[in-house]
């Protein structure tokens, strides 16, 4: 699978002076990112080790919700592995994966790389 650069979006006036807004991650297999939704909740992946860690928002719901028996369902602030993303674009919800579980977050407002 080759490496895609994410879709940007060289909005003038952004307050990161030159670093384009990332729109999208449809089709980029490597690097460390931060999916932060409507909600506030932050979504830290890391592509290099095919990982992903939830840290609710203030006005998002634990997971998982109290009362569910965990299972094979990872929890907020444990390191989940993902097999796939269907997707993670800015205005649309993201869908991540693996053998076991799968994840659908809130509508997306901002992807930014995470620092090193």
């Amino acid at each position: 699978m080759s490496e895609e650069e994410p879709s940007t979006d060289e909005t003038p006036g952004d307050e990161d002076a030159g670093e384009a807004a990332v729109t999208s991650l449809d089709g980029v297999t490597t690097g460390r990112w931060i999916v932060t939704t409507i909600h506030g909740t932050r979504h830290f992946l890391d592509l290099d080790n095919g990982t992903i860690v939830r840290e609710p928002g203030p006005q998002s719901q634990a997971w998982p919700p109290k009362g569910v028996g965990l299972g094979s369902i990872t929890p907020d602030g444990r390191p989940m592995r993902v097999f796939s993303i269907k997707t993670a674009v800015v205005g649309r919800s993201m869908l991540v994966q693996n053998r076991d579980e799968w994840r659908i977050s809130s509508e997306i407002v901002k992807i930014e790389r995470a620092p090193e």
